[in-house]
């Protein structure tokens, strides 16, 4: 995915740019339309030196060509000019400035979906290298199509995530707004990011602080038996004394393996090692962290519950639909106020329709004490977005849970997109159809 963003050489690509702009602005001056700006708006250009090229630009169309155009696409073409440089001058300062950026959104996912991007440089240097033209681009306003935007929703669907997430950290950074295209093309560099760690449909990464006495061999012990027992799946954050562990790391981790009790504190995180990591605990560790409860039957049960199962409904729009499910999860104690907006703060970074009477809300930030998806079967389809949509499925998951999200995402979304998943549902609307019809997904 990396290659589709680096393959074009840039100095190549800035040209052909320049040349589509500039034919663009030709086009316009030709059939009478013309760009406007506000004073301030040509103030501000007029001061750039990237306003004197493009000016000359058009003096020698209009001495080659005697094509006059209007002044407002000399202003067009020095806002392309400026929104295709390095970010404010280029050099050092502004590579840091971008990886400055960068890292501040390695840590709010972090912190959001318990994803570590932080050690993949690939990932830093060459997101970086994408803001330091996509945020001058967002400043001006300057639309971008992107062709891959629904391949990426519907096939990346933890990275498109991922992207808002980040969007909505350089839209505080940066006072800029992220549009669906943006944030389609920084999904693709979240998309290769998750390729690099491994992250697979079946793939979960665990998070673990190690506690003890005060001797470091027992702790350096039971790290190597983790790391040789669980490999990639389970990243070691560190080794603590028993007198110097906080609430705030218990809640920053999946599992607290200690050797001494530790009765301050109550949580299920919390895990005694008796053995020193005999392959019993190791297997005991592997049961509860990362196999599916009773195979995925149990896992697809987990997520989906009969409670949270809605039929013969009928609601006049999307809102309407949001604010029932957020609020029955809200009423099980399964969802913040805060969650409930990030609902429909998601809505409006891009709209969850895709397609084929379906949509699938979700909100940008939360951690639920269980993950559940909501399901509505409407009695007649609504108008969303800009698709019509009778099935909603409201995703509410853990951050422990990312992982397996993505696998259920997409073999959701193949049931009901590529298969015969909606016209089942319609037809029998009942929570065992469903459970029944969508596990032999898993079996194909």
């Amino acid at each position: 995915m990396r290659q589709r963003f680096v393959s074009a050489a840039p100095d190549r690509h800035g040209l052909h740019n320049l040349v589509v702009h500039t034919a663009i602005a030709i086009g316009r001056a030709q059939q009478g339309h013309t760009m406007t700006y506000t004073l301030r708006q040509t103030k501000h250009l007029e001061k750039a030196k990237e306003f004197d090229v493009a000016t000359s630009i058009f003096e020698e169309i209009f001495r080659k060509t005697d094509i006059d155009v209007a002044a407002g696409e000399i202003y067009y073409l020095a806002q392309h000019l400026m929104a295709s440089k390095k970010y404010i001058d280029g050099g050092e300062g502004a590579d840091q400035k971008m990886q400055e950026l960068v890292m501040k959104i390695i840590r709010d996912i972090d912190e959001h979906v318990n994803i570590d991007f932080s050690q993949d440089q690939v990932l830093i240097e060459w997101l970086s290298v994408h803001l330091q033209t996509a945020i001058p681009r967002m400043k001006f306003q300057m639309n971008i199509r992107n062709d891959v935007l629904e391949v990426v929703k519907s096939e990346y669907p933890l990275a498109f995530q991922i992207a808002v997430i980040a969007s909505s950290v350089i839209e505080k950074e940066e006072k800029v707004s992220v549009n669906e295209n943006e944030i389609g093309y920084i999904a693709i560099h979240f998309g290769a990011a998750l390729n690099r760690i491994d992250i697979k449909n079946d793939m979960v990464i665990r998070r673990a602080l190690i506690v003890c006495a005060s001797g470091m061999g027992t702790a350096l012990l039971i790290k190597t038996r983790l790391e040789a027992y669980f490999k990639d799946r389970i990243i070691i954050v560190g080794t603590v004394a028993g007198y110097t562990l906080t609430e705030e790391q218990i809640h920053s981790v999946d599992m607290i393996l200690t050797t001494i009790p530790l009765p301050q504190f109550q949580s299920d995180r919390i895990i005694p090692i008796h053995h020193l990591l005999d392959n019993e605990e190791l297997q005991q560790l592997e049961q509860r962290f990362y196999l599916m409860p009773h195979g995925i039957q149990g896992e697809i049960t987990s997520f989906f519950r009969k409670d949270c199962f809605y039929t013969g409904r009928q609601f006049d729009d999307c809102q309407s639909i949001l604010n029932f499910l957020t609020d029955e999860l809200r009423e099980k104690g399964l969802m913040t106020e805060a969650e409930k907006a990030s609902v429909f703060e998601r809505e409006q970074a891009s709209p969850t329709e895709i397609g084929n009477l379906v949509a699938i809300p979700h909100p940008i930030y939360g951690d639920p004490p269980e993950s559940r998806i909501s399901i509505l079967i409407l009695d007649k389809p609504v108008l969303w977005e800009k698709e019509r949509v009778q099935l909603v499925f409201l995703i509410s998951i853990a951050k422990d849970q990312m992982a397996s999200w993505q696998s259920i995402f997409l073999k959701l979304f193949t049931y009901l997109v590529k298969n015969d998943g909606v016209k089942e549902m319609l037809r029998e609307p009942t929570y065992e159809a469903f459970i029944r019809n969508f596990t032999r997904q898993f079996n194909t």
